[in-house]
C-alpha cells in the first residue's frame, strides 16, 4: 500500500500533492465490521413460548393471542397467555405484535369472564397475584437490561457475533423469566406457606383469608426453571411474614 501510494503521489502534483481531498482516498481501508447476528422477532417470541412450555409440560398452558383475544400466530400475537385449569389464568402484554417485550402482567380465576389484558380480578386473591407479578416483572425487566448492557461493553473489543438489537434479546430473556415465575402459581390453592405452616391466612387489610401468594421471583434463571418444572421445589409465602428482600 505504501510503494503504491508513493507511486500514485508522483502523479499527482499537478492536482496538489497536499491536498487532503486526494490523500483522504487512499487512507487504508477499515477494519471489517464485526458480523450482526439477527433473527426475526416473532421467531424469538415463539422460541420462548416453546422453551417454556417444554419446561413446564401440561400443568399450564401456553397460547399466544391478538388484541382480539383470538389464539394466532407468533407475528401477530400482542399477548401471551397463561391457564391452568380450575387454578389461573394469567395474560402478559407485549410492546407491540410479535415482540418478546413484555410490558403488563395480570391475573385471574379461570371462572372470571370479563377477562383482558388491561383489567382486574374481581377477585382480591388474584389482584394480590397481579401486584406480585408486576414487582416481578419489573425486577425482571431491569436484571434483563443490565445484562444485555453489560454484554454490549464486553462485545465492544470482541470480535464475535453480537445481536443485532440488544433491547430485543433482553425483552426475551424478562419474558422467559416472568413466564417460568408466574408457572409457579400453579398450586396457589395448595402450596401451604413455608413459614407459618398454613395454606390460608388473614389478609391485613381486608381480614379476608388468603392462601400464600408470594412465589419467590428474585432466583436465577436455572432457579426459575427448576421450580417451574418440579412443584416440590418451589417455596410459597404469606405476604405478611415474607422476608422483605424478596418483595
Amino acid at each position: 500500500w505504501a510503494m503504491a501510494a508513493a507511486a500514485f503521489g508522483k502523479h499527482i502534483q499537478g492536482f496538489g500533492a497536499n491536498n487532503p481531498l486526494v490523500w483522504n482516498s487512499l487512507k487504508q481501508p477499515a477494519k471489517r465490521q464485526r458480523r450482526v447476528v439477527s433473527e426475526p422477532a416473532d421467531a424469538l417470541l415463539a422460541e420462548v413460548v416453546q422453551r417454556v412450555q417444554g419446561v413446564v409440560g401440561g400443568g399450564m398452558k401456553l397460547q399466544l393471542r391478538d388484541g382480539s383475544e383470538k389464539v394466532c400466530s407468533p407475528g401477530e400475537a400482542t399477548e401471551v397467555w397463561l391457564t391452568c385449569e380450575d387454578v389461573i389464568t394469567s395474560i402478559v402484554s407485549l410492546s407491540e405484535p410479535g415482540h418478546a417485550d413484555p410490558v403488563r402482567v395480570v391475573a385471574f380465576a379461570p371462572s372470571e369472564t370479563d377477562v383482558h389484558a388491561w383489567g382486574f380480578s374481581c377477585y382480591l386473591v388474584f389482584r394480590r397475584v397481579s401486584a406480585v407479578a408486576t414487582r416481578a416483572l419489573a425486577y425482571f425487566s431491569t436484571r434483563s437490561r443490565a445484562a444485555a448492557a453489560s454484554a454490549a461493553c464486553a462485545n465492544t473489543t470482541s470480535e464475535t457475533p453480537v445481536p443485532a438489537s440488544g433491547a430485543r434479546h433482553s425483552g426475551v430473556h424478562a419474558l422467559e423469566d416472568l413466564l417460568l415465575w408466574m408457572s409457579t402459581y400453579t398450586d396457589l390453592f395448595s402450596n401451604k406457606c413455608c413459614i407459618t405452616g398454613t395454606l390460608l391466612a388473614a389478609d391485613l387489610t381486608s381480614q379476608a383469608l388468603l392462601p400464600p401468594l408470594l412465589r419467590p421471583y428474585k432466583l436465577s434463571p436455572e432457579e426459575l426453571r427448576e421450580a417451574a418444572k418440579y412443584p416440590n421445589k418451589r417455596r410459597a409465602y404469606h405476604l405478611h411474614v415474607a422476608p422483605y428482600t424478596m418483595l
